[in-house]
């Protein structure tokens, strides 16, 4: 134990060419968790090598799980931006003030998302009234 309190940490030569003056490490090697924040890798035990981390073959493949996951969003897309504009209406009649453009620019962008006229929705915005928005999104679902 250091007289600081805290355990002592006595890194390889080499090891220590890899971090920084102003980063400190205490604890054993082997149970440093974040150590590839610091874009380091472990080898073996106690030995470490810088990593280039933009390099494509350091980053490790999708499992299918996650490229199942990727497809679903891709596929569900439109219907996320739908419940996400249904959601915009309702919190546009709650709101007032800045708040409110707000919720008119973020309606405006995901409606574009799901493919309504630039003219449509300038109309919208400029109208300010939910009501008409409301009645486009049940066209929209399909729940005339």
């Amino acid at each position: 134990m250091a007289t600081n309190g805290r355990p002592d940490f006595n890194p390889s030569p080499e090891s220590r060419l890899l971090f920084s003056p102003k980063i400190e490490i205490f604890g054993d090697l082997q149970n440093f968790v974040t150590m590839s924040n610091l874009g380091c890798r472990r080898v073996g035990k106690n030995s470490l090598y810088p990593v280039n981390l933009k390099s494509r073959s350091d980053v490790a493949e999708r499992t299918n799980y996650q490229k199942n996951i990727i497809r679903n969003y891709y596929e569900n897309r439109e219907n996320i931006s739908l419940q996400r504009v249904q959601e915009l209406v309702t919190e546009l009649y709650l709101s007032e003030g800045k708040k409110r453009q707000k919720y008119w620019q973020s309606l405006g962008n995901h409606l574009s998302k799901l493919d309504v006229k630039q003219q449509t929705i300038d109309n919208l915005i400029e109208q300010d009234d939910p009501q008409l928005a409301a009645q486009l999104i049940q066209k929209l679902a399909g729940q005339d």
